[in-house]
């Protein structure tokens, strides 16, 4: 082999070495992403499931719920509880979209 043959075979290896560590970090990056909106999600059913705990905990609050659903009118501190309520589940989710 001479230089010439030696010389394209050592560009022709090198091109194919940046081909395939260029297909690894696409992979590598693709796997992030998946991991890191995992996360993400995981974090909201964190975030969902300490609000139902609270609302479960605290009797005052789900009484005052039951009776917004079922329309009944409601005491100026149920209404607070309720509008408090839902700033909270309402700033835990909007994590999610900034």
């Amino acid at each position: 082999m001479s230089v010439i043959e030696l010389g394209a075979l050592g560009e022709f290896i090198g091109a194919f070495a940046i081909v395939v560590s260029l297909l690894y970090v696409g992979f590598q990056l693709r796997q992030n992403t998946r991991s890191v909106n995992a996360e993400m999600i995981q974090s909201q059913v964190d975030k969902t499931n300490q609000l139902a705990a609270m609302v479960i905990e605290q009797p005052l609050l789900l009484e005052a719920i039951i009776r917004a659903r079922g329309g009944e009118e409601l005491s100026a501190e149920q209404a607070s509880r309720g509008r408090y309520s839902v700033t909270l589940t309402f700033a835990s989710h909007l994590s999610r979209w900034t």
